[in-house]
C-alpha cells in the first residue's frame, strides 16, 4: 500500500465537507429507503439512524477522494448518489504502477467509534475490493479545525475478525482500533 504511504495518518479536509456531505447524504438516505425496504442486510436502525450512517458515508467518501486529489493520485470514484445498490469499488486508482492494492471501498468510522466495520453483505463488493479506507472525524472536532484519522486495511485482514450482528444484518468486526493497530506493529494516533 505504497500509494497511501502508512496505513494510518490524518489529514486535513475542506471545511465545506460535512455540509456538502449532509445534502448528499439525505439524497443518499432516500434514494437508499427503497434498497433497505427490499434488502433488510442494509437496515442500520431506524431511519434516523439509516440517515446519519448514509451522511458518514459520504462525509468519509468526500474525505478519501480530498485525500487522494491532494496526494495528486490518479484515481475515478462512484457516483456518490445512485439509485441502486454500487457494486463497484468507492474508489480505483488509475496508476498502473499502484496495482494490485488499487480498488478501495471507503467506510466511515463514528466520531468516537472504537472498532472497525465492514457489513458482510457488502463485503469486498462482488471481489472487486482489496483494500478498505477507513475515515474517522477527530475527537475533537469543530469548524475550525477540520481533521479526520485514516486507517487503510487489506481485505484479506477483515476477512479474519469476527462476525457479529449489526443493526438486522452481520458485519465483520475488528477489535479495538488502537488493539488492530498494536497487532500490525502501529502505534494508534
Amino acid at each position: 500500500m505504497k500509494y497511501i504511504h502508512s496505513k494510518q495518518g490524518q489529514l486535513a479536509y475542506p471545511l465545506n465537507t460535512l455540509e456538502c456531505a449532509k445534502i448528499i447524504g439525505k439524497g443518499r438516505w432516500m434514494a437508499n429507503k427503497l434498497i433497505r425496504s427490499q434488502n433488510s442486510d442494509y437496515q442500520i436502525g431506524d431511519e434516523v439512524e439509516n440517515r446519519k450512517c448514509d451522511t458518514r458515508g459520504v462525509f468519509a467518501e468526500l474525505i478519501a477522494q480530498h485525500f487522494f486529489w491532494t496526494n495528486q493520485i490518479k484515481y475515478q470514484s462512484a457516483p456518490l448518489l445512485s439509485e441502486n445498490t454500487q457494486t463497484i469499488p468507492d474508489i480505483t486508482l488509475l496508476d498502473d504502477k499502484l496495482a494490485p492494492c488499487c480498488n478501495i471501498d471507503v467506510k466511515s468510522v463514528k466520531k468516537k467509534g472504537t472498532h472497525f466495520n465492514v457489513n458482510c453483505a457488502n463485503f469486498r463488493k462482488n471481489q472487486l475490493v482489496d483494500t478498505y479506507f477507513f475515515v474517522q472525524a477527530s475527537a475533537d472536532y469543530d469548524d475550525s479545525k477540520c481533521i479526520a484519522n485514516y486507517y487503510v486495511v487489506d481485505a484479506n485482514e477483515i476477512q479474519k475478525w469476527k462476525i457479529e450482528k449489526a443493526g438486522t444484518g452481520r458485519a465483520y468486526f475488528s477489535k479495538s482500533i488502537s488493539d488492530h493497530l498494536a497487532s500490525l506493529g502501529i502505534e494508534s494516533l
